[in-house]
């Protein structure tokens, strides 16, 4: 979903520079994505300025759940490599395609409210991944049953913030009487919701079994 045509596609050399930022209230991190060979697209992490009114809010409830995509997405790859059963795996794959599509929905309603498409660095998506790393990658068991229930546990934490995050946005959205836009972050959450009850499911079916046989 690049229908707004604001999303970048990774490239091979991109590179950060600081800048004074408009506003005078500090520093800003420009990163320069090379697309043509000649220009560059800009994505700039502005500092959050204190919000003014409820527009305010919610695009900064969108900028910060862009973040936690983007930081989930990272993490949700390498916790695939690490899955043994075969439904997990599968689902953590489709997980990745669902994340990247909800990103692209969020630069879309960024743009939608007259923002600069930027992000603002989201610290609570970066915890729950700095404890999804520790404990699947870093201190994990080796693959099987009880890795897989690893996976499953870190995962839902992760997709518990997006479930609160897009559904907060979606009534910040329906308050400001922005029908379209709650409309898609309702729709985002509901399939957000939806992986979660898959994951549950799982464990409780299959995963969690298997790993109290192999105890």
């Amino acid at each position: 979903m690049t229908a707004d045509g604001l999303s970048v596609a990774p490239a091979p050399h991109m590179r950060d520079r600081t800048v004074s930022s408009p506003d005078g209230t500090g520093p800003v991190t420009e990163t320069l994505l090379p697309t043509d060979g000649t220009l560059g697209s800009r994505i700039k992490e502005f500092p959050m300025s204190t919000p003014e009114d409820l527009k305010d809010v919610y695009t900064d409830e969108l900028k910060d759940l862009w973040s936690a995509n983007d930081q989930m997405l990272k993490v949700v790859k390498k916790l695939t490599t690490k899955a043994s059963d075969a439904s997990l795996k599968d689902m953590l794959k489709s997980s990745q395609e669902g994340i990247t599509k909800h990103t692209d929905v969020l630069k879309e309603l960024i743009a939608g409210q007259d923002e600069k498409v930027s992000k603002e660095h989201c610290k609570g998506m970066e915890g729950l991944v700095a404890e999804a790393t520790k404990h699947v990658l870093e201190e994990g068991p080796e693959k099987g049953p009880i890795l897989d229930t690893i996976i499953i546990a870190q995962y839902q934490r992760m997709t518990h913030y997006g479930i609160a995050g897009f559904g907060t946005a979606a009534a910040y959205a329906k308050a400001l009487g922005l029908k379209d836009d709650n409309k898609k972050l309702r729709e985002a959450t509901k399939e957000i919701y939806g992986g979660d009850e898959f994951m549950t499911k799982l464990a409780e079916t299959a995963v969690n079994i298997d790993a109290k046989d192999e105890g």
